[in-house]
């Protein structure tokens, strides 16, 4: 068996809080492909206790996580905290 070494690994550049964020500039997120479907997932679900997100808002327990909601999720400290405290029931909205 060989094993071949020759890939190479790109890093985005990291915020002192640990979030990567894209070339832009602009403090958003870059999440990767996994993490995109993490959001995508919690559409439609509710929390089972309160979230603060990084912009101070509050998703308290009971909250539907909308499209609009999860956009404020900008970094993976908040997409973690959201995905753990997530109601794994649809509503019937």
């Amino acid at each position: 068996v060989s094993v071949q070494e020759d890939f190479k690994v790109e890093a985005e550049p990291v915020s002192e809080q640990g979030t990567a964020y894209e070339n832009t500039g602009e403090e958003k997120a870059a999440f990767n492909s996994f993490e995109q479907r993490q959001i995508e997932f919690m559409i439609g679900k509710t929390v089972d206790q309160d979230v603060t997100l990084d912009n101070g808002e509050v998703i308290p327990a009971g909250e539907v996580i909308t499209a609009e909601l999860a956009q404020k999720v900008t970094s993976r400290k908040t997409l973690m905290e959201v995905s753990v405290h997530l109601n794994n029931q649809l509503t019937n909205d």
